[in-house]
């Protein structure tokens, strides 16, 4: 179990991601990425059972989610992959504000969901918005390679 400050916040966060995915992993493993909230209030989890160790669209889409939250200023306190094989990530975040904590995870979930189908090219061309993510993530330049490495799977 990780340690925790005179505040109740663990001492290290990225201890208790790891830990958030060991149990994502044995209690949640039928869903194939999503959203939760953390054991302390205001902190909440994104998580997927994806290959993160052995998958490189895993990876990033894990990136496209880092650069999203980002973008929405929505800290990242703290990430980890399960201990057995790195299959499962889980990536503990804090927003600055929030109207409900249902409303929340529904909202990082549809982030997760995002960034894993930017990740995967799945559902867009090239005058989608997210295409410059796409190529950067699979390192493709032009339309024609989107077709090329969709055939090669």
């Amino acid at each position: 179990m990780y340690e925790v400050d005179t505040m109740g916040n663990p001492t290290d966060w990225s201890v208790a991601a790891t830990e958030a995915a060991d149990r994502i992993k044995a209690h949640r493993f039928d869903e194939h990425n999503g959203a939760a909230c953390f054991w302390k209030r205001g902190v909440f989890v994104a998580f997927g059972n994806d290959g993160y160790a052995q998958d490189e669209t895993s990876r990033g889409a894990v990136d496209l989610l880092r650069q999203r939250l980002d973008d929405l200023q929505i800290t990242a306190l703290g990430f980890g992959i399960d201990s057995s094989d790195g299959y499962t990530w889980a990536m503990l975040v804090q927003p600055e504000e929030f109207l409900s904590e249902d409303a929340f995870v529904e909202e990082l979930a549809a982030l997760v969901t995002e960034a894993r189908r930017i990740s995967k090219g799945i559902g867009f061309d090239a005058k989608d918005p997210h295409w410059e993510a796409y190529k950067q993530v699979q390192g493709l330049s032009e339309p024609m390679d989107v077709l090329a490495a969709s055939d090669e799977e």
